[in-house]
């Protein structure tokens, strides 16, 4: 059995060619192609029976082995001589031989979930921080969050809503606006449609525009005793 083992090993790289030829002979889905390569079109020729483009050994991704752009791949990129390599000499190596559409895909795709590649992989950034969940309101308009949403201006020339939401009941409060409008404008809308009814919170929760970082609107909070959550791009 450990020969028999062995024996298979030995031929696999040449079992695997024998596929390589035998699907580019006999798939159907390569007939049109070989109509453009009897015409000289598109770069496509025949040589022994075998469809070629610009020399290189066309592979279905159709046929029914369904295995064989995977076991290409591999042979490719698994190599112990050729440790590994990334995304770009991967396709270039099977790029100088072999040719199929979509082959830069195949092969990212390949390496993303390569094993051996994800293991021995060192990370170059940083090493990511704990979570650190917001606390949970106990009261309504203790924890606020607030944002700038645009619009199409309208018949009073607003083009923009300052929105601000209650954590814990969900309660907004949308106020019209303008996208000029400053840390100052803000700091009076705020003043005027929230606070004088609402009092000041705890936190606000907002993203990093110019008006939330200003200094103005820091000493704003400062001085009401609120703290300011800002959140990272894309992730609110």
């Amino acid at each position: 059995m450990e020969i028999h083992a062995l024996d298979e090993s030995i031929h696999e790289p040449a079992l695997l060619v024998n596929r390589l030829l035998t699907t580019n002979r006999t798939t159907d889905s390569l007939q049109a192609l070989r109509a453009q390569a009897e015409r000289g079109e598109g770069g496509f020729t025949l040589t022994d029976g075998l469809l070629l483009y610009n020399g290189r050994l066309v592979v279905p991704t159709d046929c029914t082995d369904e295995t064989l752009i995977t076991d290409l791949i591999r042979e490719a990129h698994d190599q112990i001589s050729s440790a590994h390599p990334g995304q770009a000499k991967t396709a270039r190596i099977l790029g100088q031989k072999y040719y199929w559409k979509g082959l830069y895909a195949s092969v990212a795709q390949y390496i993303r979930n390569c094993y051996a590649c994800k293991r021995s992989h060192v990370p170059r950034d940083r090493t990511p921080g704990l979570l650190h969940p917001l606390p949970i309101p106990d009261r309504p308009w203790q924890h606020v969050t607030m944002d700038f949403k645009s619009f199409p201006k309208d018949k009073h020339g607003y083009d923009t809503a300052y929105v601000v939401v209650d954590r814990l009941s969900k309660q907004s409060i949308s106020i019209p606006c303008y996208k000029t409008t400053t840390a100052k404008d803000m700091a009076r809308l705020y003043v005027s449609y929230v606070y004088r009814y609402r009092g000041a919170p705890e936190t606000i929760v907002s993203d990093r525009g110019p008006q939330f970082i200003s200094q103005f609107w820091g000493e704003f909070c400062r001085i009401l005793g609120i703290q300011m959550k800002l959140s990272t791009a894309f992730h609110p």
